[in-house]
């Protein structure tokens, strides 16, 4: 991916012409069910969430148009955005020395990302973790502090290092293509999962996590993500058949699984959403937790097949 802009890029019209397909089309089928269903609430629900992604996608969009630089920055931002979600409903946010440290730490990362330190981004974790686990020490106390080290670690890993590959991925050569696929396929598999749950899901999946997932969603959901990656086949320069297998499991399996994972959290916490940026979906972390395991196994099955050569030192 390129520092310049790539709003002229072949392979970012081609997904633009894509969302815009997809926009276009569910409008006219919603405007036909509001004519026809006036009133319900189904509708009334759908058409609210129908117009948040009309600010969801230039969010997505713009960036990746405008090059490298942006695309690292709007991955820093949604980070930093996932994690102050996360420390407020946990009650970590009271505590500044350890949100304040998760913050550094996401910062740091981003610049490693930035000046394509790929050895420093593998081992840094290790630095933020031992920097969260001696803070009760520099500040000696005990009391509470297992509890918030443990969330800080989870909140650093999870939301900084796990989605912070996003920001590696544009530092490859197709990394335009890898994102632009990512967003694309990630949004279209929750779509997916909760249409193929509403069709034949019959067994739940994980009743008190997510009372809605079923087995039949999750199954129906990875074929049906799997015939999409199929689909865009021309659009991953240079995969074959078993990258193409492996990039539908990891964003039809790790999709589901990152969706699950903030279900654990939101039931924990007791609560519907972790925030209300967007109506329709909630917060950040709500719209965008299916991107938090798919985004580090897709780029080390990238990694693994095509960038074995990538250097460990600054700016490889």
């Amino acid at each position: 991916m390129t520092n310049g802009f790539a709003f002229q890029d072949p392979t970012y019209l081609v997904y633009v012409r894509i969302w815009l397909g997809i926009l276009l089309t569910s409008g006219a089928i919603l405007g036909v069910l509001v004519l026809a269903r006036r009133g319900h609430p189904t509708v009334r629900s759908a058409l609210v969430t129908y117009r948040s992604w009309w600010v969801i996608l230039p969010l997505m969009a713009l960036p990746l148009g405008l090059g490298r630089p942006a695309t690292i920055g709007a991955v820093t931002l949604l980070s930093l955005a996932c994690f102050h979600e996360f420390a407020r409903a946990t009650g970590l946010y009271r505590d500044w020395y350890f949100t304040g440290a998760v913050f550094f730490a996401i910062l740091c990362l981003s610049y490693v990302a930035w000046i394509r330190w790929y050895g420093m981004f593998l081992v840094l974790p290790m630095y933020a973790v031992a920097l969260l686990l001696i803070i009760p020490v520099l500040r000696n106390r005990t009391e509470g502090m297992i509890q918030h080290a443990g969330l800080s670690i989870m909140g650093f890993l999870y939301f900084g290092w796990f989605l912070g590959h996003l920001s590696y991925l544009a530092n490859l050569k197709y990394g335009l293509s890898y994102l632009l696929f990512l967003t694309l396929a990630v949004a279209l598999n929750d779509v997916a999962a909760f249409a193929t749950g509403k069709l034949f899901g019959r067994r739940a999946l994980a009743s008190n996590v997510s009372p809605r997932k079923t087995w039949g969603g999750a199954v129906g959901c990875v074929l049906v993500t799997a015939v999409m990656v199929w689909a865009l086949r021309s659009m991953l320069p240079r995969f074959g058949p078993m990258q193409l297998m492996l990039s539908a499991l990891i964003v039809g399996i790790g999709g589901q699984l990152g969706d699950l994972v903030i279900s654990v959290v939101k039931r924990d916490l007791g609560v519907k959403d972790l925030g209300a940026v967007f109506p329709g979906h909630g917060g950040w972390l709500d719209r965008y937790d299916s991107l938090i395991f798919v985004s580090p196994l897709f780029f080390h099955m990238i990694a693994f097949y095509y960038e074995r050569g990538i250097s460990l030192s600054p700016g490889g």
